[in-house]
């Protein structure tokens, strides 16, 4: 079975669930599976630039949408949500 083949666009479809603690740490729960993590500032900041190019003429500008100083880390293994049944089958 060829991959390329199966390969579906995942655009608009949610993977999991982010949220923060009320000690502003973030949380992200994906399937079964639940990762704490921090907030780290990075050494560089990122720029996210839009490309431009003025109608009729080779002129290209880039516009800075924003300016990322931090990132979200999870660096520790996941931990499974597990769910106990008190009934035995």
């Amino acid at each position: 079975m060829d991959y390329a083949a199966e390969k579906q666009s995942l655009s608009g479809e949610r993977v999991g669930f982010l949220f923060f603690t009320q000690n502003d740490m973030p949380v992200c729960v994906i399937g079964q599976h639940i990762l704490d993590g921090k907030m780290v500032e990075l050494d560089k900041p990122l720029l996210v630039m839009r490309k431009q190019q003025a109608d009729g003429t080779n002129n290209t500008s880039y516009q800075v949408e924003c300016v990322i100083k931090r990132k979200l880390l999870f660096h520790k293994r996941s931990k499974p949500i597990v769910h106990y049944s008190s009934k035995k089958t």
